[in-house]
């Protein structure tokens, strides 16, 4: 598991999202959107994991976002 970084990063970008993620709990999807909502059950933050380039094949590299 990734360690909890959610008080010093503000966007996580490409290949480190999924490993990120890991630690975070899902809230919603937006499938409209291309968008998943996270929250850090440690300390509560709250993120977005979104498809910049949605219309590149697969969705573009992602990127994950502290709201």
């Amino acid at each position: 598991m990734t360690k909890c970084r959610c008080k010093e990063v503000l966007l996580v970008e490409g290949a480190d999202v999924e490993p990120y993620v890991e630690h975070l709990r899902e809230v919603r999807v937006d499938v409209a959107k291309w968008e998943v909502f996270y929250e850090c059950p440690i300390t509560g933050a709250l993120w977005v994991k979104t498809y910049p380039e949605s219309e590149a094949h697969g969705g573009g590299s992602p990127y994950l976002i502290r709201k």
